[in-house]
């Protein structure tokens, strides 16, 4: 999620590269978990724009880390119930989670 105009990556010749998100969601699935909490996460606490990273794990539990100050975050760990996103959108874990098997 950007808020303002989108900023590309000069560097990217596909120009597809966003340069100022203020969110991010990541799906996670077993091959990717790794390296969505890792590098990428890593990576992503570079970016000045960004707000918020949420991690939407297959099991119902959604991770959520907000930029607190400078390189300060916080991090909140839901299992049930409804957030809401200091970007705007509010995730209800019991309708995003709602056709898994129990």
């Amino acid at each position: 999620m950007v808020c303002g105009a989108i900023e590309l990556d000069a560097d990217d010749r596909s120009g597809t590269t966003i340069t100022n998100p203020t969110l991010l969601i990541e799906v996670l699935s077993p091959s990717t978990e790794e390296v969505d909490r890792g590098g990428k996460w890593r990576d992503y606490q570079l970016i000045p724009s960004l707000q918020e990273y949420v991690l939407v794990s297959q099991d119902a539990r959604v991770e959520i880390y907000r930029r607190r100050t400078g390189e300060s975050w916080e991090y909140l760990d839901v299992r049930e119930g409804v957030v809401k996103l200091v970007s705007g959108p509010t995730l209800d874990l019991s309708v995003l989670y709602e056709s898994l098997p129990h």
